[in-house]
C-alpha cells in the first residue's frame, strides 16, 4: 500500500474508521482507504447542506415555526420542535423525516425542552386552565409524565442544566394578541429552577419586570443568565417596558448582575463554553440589530456591534470563535467581532431539499433568493460537523461545517 509523502503526514482514522486521514496544504482533507487504496476528496469550505421548508398549519395558512432544535448523540438526526405541539426528526443520513408522538401532544406548546437524546420533553406554553402550560412528556410513549405547578402566567422560556438533572422555566409570556379579545396575561415575571424527576421546585428568582424570554445555564451549572423583552401593549401594537439581561447565582437564589439593554426586543442570550462571557442579541429600531458581549463576574460590557439585518448572535460549540447571522449568510468571527474568520454564504447549489416532496421549483427560487429570513434559534451537533437554523418562516437550514474547526 503505498501512502501520500511525508509532508502528508496521518492524523488520524475517518469517522468510519476505515480511512486515513492526512492534510495536505491544497487546501482539502485528503482519505485514504485502508482496504482498498483509494482515495477521496472531503471538502474543507462549509456549505449549504440540506433545506427543510415550511409547513402550513392546515386551514390557517399560517407556518409552522420551530421552537427547539437538537442534534441528537450520535450526530445523525435533528430533533425539531414545531408549533403547534408537534416533533420531527429529520435522518440526515436516510433523508427521511419521522413524527414523534403525532397529534398528542399541547397545541399551545412555546417552549421546548428536549431530554435524554429526544426520549423526553419539557413543554411550556398555556392553554391550561390556569394559563401556565409547564408539563413532562414521555414522547416515545405520547404520553404526559407530569405537571410542573408554580407559575401563573405562559411560559416562553426554558433551559436545560448541564448535568439534565434539573431546569429553568421563565414565565410572563402573552397567551393570545389580539386587540379583539381581553386578556389577562398575569404578572409573573419569574424564573424558577426545577428537579426534573421529582417535580420539585427548588428555587424562584425574582427581579425582571417583563416577559421572560431567554434563559441559559452557565457551563458549570452555578450561574444562569436570563432575559426580559418588556410587557406587550396590545393598543400600540408593541412591546413596553425593560429590556434587560440579568446574571443570577443558582446555589443563593441572588441576582449578581442586572444589565439594561437599550434595544426593543432581546432575541437570545448565551453563556460562552468556558463561562467567562455572556453574549447577547437585540433588535433596534429600523432593521438595526445589535449584539454584545459582557464579562460574567463583572457584568461590565467588552463591546457591542450594530449591524443591519443582524438577527442572531452566539459562540461556536468549541468557543474559538461567535457568529451572527446576516441575511446573506453566517458570519464566524473572533471574540472581538471584528475579525473575521469564515463566512457561509446561502448558497443553494450544493443544497439537497429535505424529504422526498420538496416544493416546487418556484418556492425554492424564492427560498434561495431570500436567504436567511427571521433566525431564532440554532443547534450544532455534537461531532461539530453540523449547524441547524430555524426560522421564524418555519423553514430549517443545516450546514455542513466540513471540518472548518468552527
Amino acid at each position: 500500500m503505498t501512502y501520500p509523502k511525508k509532508k502528508w503526514s496521518p492524523i488520524d482514522f475517518w469517522q468510519d474508521a476505515l480511512h486515513l486521514c492526512f492534510v495536505p496544504l491544497c487546501g482539502f482533507i485528503l482519505l485514504v482507504c485502508v482496504s482498498c487504496e483509494k482515495q477521496r476528496q472531503e471538502p474543507q469550505e462549509p456549505f449549504l447542506e440540506y433545506l427543510i421548508p415550511p409547513k402550513v398549519i392546515a386551514g390557517s395558512g399560517i407556518p409552522q415555526v420551530p421552537v427547539t432544535l437538537l442534534f441528537t448523540e450520535d450526530s445523525r438526526r435533528l430533533m425539531a420542535a414545531f408549533t403547534p405541539g408537534e416533533v420531527k426528526a429529520f435522518d440526515l443520513e436516510d433523508n427521511e423525516v419521522i413524527r414523534i408522538a403525532a397529534g398528542k401532544l399541547p397545541s399551545r406548546s412555546k417552549a421546548f425542552l428536549f431530554l435524554d437524546d429526544g426520549k423526553r420533553a419539557v413543554i411550556g406554553g398555556y392553554g391550561n386552565p390556569r394559563n401556565d402550560l409547564l408539563e413532562l412528556w414521555d414522547l416515545d410513549q405520547g404520553k404526559r409524565i407530569r405537571e410542573f405547578l408554580g407559575h401563573s402566567s405562559p411560559i416562553l422560556a426554558l433551559a436545560l442544566s448541564p448535568d439534565g438533572t434539573k431546569f429553568l422555566s421563565g414565565g410572563g409570556g402573552w397567551a393570545i394578541p389580539s386587540k379583539e379579545q381581553k386578556i389577562d396575561y398575569g404578572e409573573d415575571y419569574s424564573i424558577r429552577l426545577w428537579e426534573i424527576d421529582t417535580g420539585e421546585e427548588i428555587s424562584t428568582l425574582l427581579g425582571h419586570d417583563g416577559m421572560i424570554n431567554c434563559l441559559d445555564f452557565s457551563p458549570a451549572g452555578s450561574l444562569c443568565v436570563s432575559s426580559s423583552r418588556g410587557k406587550m401593549d396590545l393598543e400600540a401594537g408593541k412591546d413596553s417596558g425593560e429590556t434587560s439581561i440579568r446574571i443570577w447565582d443558582l446555589k443563593n437564589a441572588k441576582q449578581i448582575h442586572h444589565i439594561d439593554v437599550e434595544s426593543n426586543t432581546i432575541t437570545d442570550v448565551e453563556f460562552s463554553p468556558d463561562g467567562n462571557f455572556v453574549l447577547g442579541s437585540y433588535s433596534k429600531e429600523e432593521m438595526m440589530w445589535g449584539f454584545g458581549l459582557w464579562d460574567t463576574m463583572s457584568g461590565e460590557e467588552l463591546w457591542s456591534h450594530e449591524v443591519y439585518g443582524v438577527t442572531l448572535a452566539g459562540f461556536s460549540p468549541n468557543g474559538r470563535s461567535i457568529f451572527w447571522i446576516e441575511d446573506g449568510g453566517i458570519i464566524f468571527s473572533d471574540y472581538t467581532g471584528q475579525e473575521r474568520i469564515a463566512t457561509l454564504p446561502f448558497d443553494t447549489k450544493r443544497c439537497k431539499w429535505f424529504g422526498s416532496d420538496p416544493p416546487s421549483k418556484e418556492k425554492q427560487e424564492a427560498m434561495a433568493k431570500d436567504g436567511i429570513t427571521g433566525p431564532s434559534l440554532v443547534a450544532f451537533s455534537p461531532d461539530g460537523r453540523r449547524m441547524a437554523i430555524g426560522e421564524v418562516t418555519g423553514s430549517v437550514s443545516v450546514w455542513n461545517l466540513a471540518g472548518a474547526g468552527l
